[in-house]
């Protein structure tokens, strides 16, 4: 650390003009090979996909970051490339091997816990580690202990199996899906009530888009909810909902 520093220009004022522009970047390399370095996280920023082609050699490094990004973006995955690639390239070096078949599931767990995985980090770590379980290579990831979801109530058993299909395959949170499967629940109560012919998701239609923001709009706390044990004694049930709620 005291040759690289934590920053590229400091490092290139420390060495005057004795260097190139890429001096540091190399140095980076050598302290990877050489010295298994990987604290990444003390050089500030830098381009992990330039320290892993250098390292790994350019072919493996994009055929890793493409299969990954092919699969997500057919998932529906919303993420910048340029981030996403990053975040490769990341798991690749720490995991010391370009092939996303020598990554496992216990290796994938230890990242998850990494420091040099923490904030949005590992928030797309679990999109890629959906991938390569999806992939053969490892099982799928688990975020807690949390019991699966409640089975859905009032809900028709087509649109019900849509829904749960999502829920399996998407790589949003744990949290977040579970938030987007409550609501989407709720939608389908309504579509059992008021539009019983709507049973697959090519038959929602710009009229029955519209039906439910007007559902919406006038929708009370409770309705087309599951109830659980405890939830009628909520102080707010049967008021409208708040601007908040509608938007969400």
């Amino acid at each position: 650390m005291d040759l690289i520093n934590a920053d590229g220009a400091e490092f290139r004022r420390n060495w005057g003009g004795q260097i190139g522009p890429n001096a540091r970047a190399f140095l980076i390399a050598y302290a990877y090979l050489l010295g298994e370095f990987t604290a990444f996280k003390q050089l500030g920023r830098f381009m992990r996909p330039s320290l892993a082609r250098r390292v790994f050699g350019a072919g493996p490094v994009d055929v890793a970051v493409e299969q990954v990004c092919t699969v997500l973006a057919g998932w529906g995955y919303r993420r910048d490339a340029h981030k996403l690639e990053a975040v490769v390239c990341q798991v690749l070096l720490l995991n010391r091997s370009p092939r996303l078949e020598d990554l496992s599931t216990g290796a994938l767990g230890e990242l998850r816990e990494s420091p040099a995985m923490g904030g949005q980090w590992v928030k797309d770590l679990h999109g890629v580690h959906r991938v390569v379980a999806s992939l053969g290579h490892v099982d799928p990831p688990r975020l807690g202990p949390e019991a699966g979801p409640v089975a859905m109530e009032g809900v028709a058993s087509g649109r019900a199996g849509w829904v749960e299909r999502w829920y399996a395959t998407s790589t949003l949170i744990s949290k977040i899906r579970r938030s987007y499967r409550s609501v989407l629940a709720k939608m389908g109560r309504w579509l059992a009530a008021d539009h019983p012919e709507v049973n697959e998701p090519s038959q929602w239609t710009r009229q029955a888009c519209a039906s439910w923001v007007t559902a919406v709009d006038r929708m009370a706390v409770g309705d087309f909810s599951q109830w659980t044990d405890g939830m009628r004694s909520q102080g707010r049930l049967g008021k409208p909902l708040t601007a908040q709620s509608k938007s969400g």
